[in-house]
């Protein structure tokens, strides 16, 4: 109940921080799945990466709430590298493309699938004019040893990958078998907000009315 309560907290909490971005600048959202039943029960690491492509990309963040492992559970923080700040556990995590290389990864017993939603904002989602680099969010999955990609589908070695294109569009690596990314429609920043209080408030009353029923 703990863990349920406290996914659909970091949705709401994901939803407004989307939405107070989606007022003031463009922003993409993506849903990502990856079917991690082939590994289950195994050991091993989550690795998330957001790097420019070359000196003139434009400033972005990718923002990565809620994030579930399904049938698993996730692990600490091993290493944070470049503009990658937070916890899986406790979302959200921001990755800004500040740096060559812009990392988080994480220690997860994998279960049945990964769950997760990435929103991708800023300048690089808006350029003035388009850039001859973009960024690339990718997510890789990796053994107990951090040597072996499991389940690799890109020539990088990553599950899933999207990528912030020069002109300001976002694109998703594929098809692959193991790995699925749907663009979410574009919704104004008020309903994002909107959306968010009520993920906020939805656990509250439900456990006022299961209490009240109690009684």
């Amino acid at each position: 109940m703990q863990q349920r309560t406290h996914f659909w907290r970091a949705a709401a909490f994901a939803v407004i921080l989307l939405g107070v971005a989606a007022r003031s600048q463009a922003i993409s959202l993506w849903h990502v799945t990856v079917d991690t039943g082939s590994i289950k029960t195994e050991v091993g690491y989550v690795d998330l990466q957001f790097n420019p492509g070359g000196a003139d990309a434009l400033d972005a963040r990718a923002t990565v709430a809620p994030f579930a492992v399904q049938g698993g559970s996730l692990g600490s923080v091993a290493l944070i590298q470049g503009g990658a700040m937070g916890d899986l556990e406790q979302p959200p995590v921001t990755i800004d493309n500040t740096t060559q290389l812009n990392e988080l990864l994480q220690g997860a017993i994998f279960g049945d699938r990964i769950d997760f939603y990435v929103g991708f904002s800023g300048p690089a989602l808006a350029p003035p004019v388009p850039t001859t680099s973009g960024t690339s969010f990718g997510i890789t999955l990796l053994d107990s040893t951090q040597t072996t990609n499991l389940l690799p589908c890109n020539e990088d070695g990553s599950a899933m990958r999207i990528d912030v294109n020069p002109d300001g569009t976002t694109t998703a690596s594929g098809p692959c078998q193991y790995a699925s990314a749907q663009l979410v429609p574009e919704v104004s920043g008020a309903l994002l907000l909107g959306a968010g209080l009520l993920l906020l408030l939805a656990p509250m009353c439900w456990r006022r009315a299961v209490s009240a029923r109690r009684r």
